[in-house]
């Protein structure tokens, strides 16, 4: 930026800490999450796309 010492510049412009930055991927994971299961529901609902269904073999 032209500063003559590179603190002023990291003073000034590297405010944000990594704990800051690691919440804020968290909320922008859990709102895509949140964006997925309802285009998840919004296709079951007009049928296209089925839930997964997992069937396990009965041991017993």
């Amino acid at each position: 930026m032209g500063h003559s010492d590179i603190g002023i510049t990291l003073n000034v412009y590297t405010h944000i800490k990594f704990d800051d930055a690691q919440k804020e991927v968290e909320v922008i994971q859990a709102r895509q999450q949140k964006e997925m299961e309802s285009v998840r529901e919004e296709l079951e609902k007009v049928g296209e796309i089925q839930p997964k269904v997992i069937r396990f073999p009965n041991k017993a």
